[in-house]
């Protein structure tokens, strides 16, 4: 997800229309241009909406990978329902009967790793897609 740079805002408090660069916003460092206060809000929520766009496109990934293994259709309705690794093992077992949870999860786990190599198994298992996918990072980190 980009966003125009500079973006248009509004100052929360002031009202005052401004241009302010994305990054700064991102980074949680703008300040208004006319009455001086930070920005954070603005930039809280286009942080939001990155982790929002990055986990939707990463589930999307996973479910691609999910169908190409096991040979299956994942619906939109099944993918908006399953936030969860193992909303996603069940899911799989439901649709191909007779695999054993441990294996289905095993290729769920492998999938998401083969999305995002940085997560970790454990993780995996417990965060929501939200929590696992979002890719907010300060540019310095």
């Amino acid at each position: 997800m980009r966003f125009q740079d500079p973006v248009a805002i509004t100052c929360p408090r002031c009202a005052t229309p401004q241009k302010q660069p994305v990054s700064s916003l991102l980074e949680l460092v703008a300040t208004c241009c006319t009455c001086g206060k930070d920005l954070n809000e603005v930039g809280e929520s286009m942080r939001s909406q990155v982790n929002d766009w990055d986990s939707y496109v990463g589930r999307i990934e996973l479910a691609m990978a999910l169908e190409h293994r096991f040979n299956c259709s994942i619906t939109d309705e099944e993918l908006d329902a399953a936030d969860t690794a193992n909303a996603y093992v069940s899911l799989i077992c439901r649709k191909v009967g007779g695999l054993a949870d441990n294996d289905v999860l095993r290729e769920v786990c492998e999938a998401m790793l083969g999305i995002r190599p940085e997560l970790t198994k454990p993780a995996i298992l417990v965060q929501s897609f939200r929590e696992l996918l979002s890719t907010y990072r300060r540019a310095d980190a």
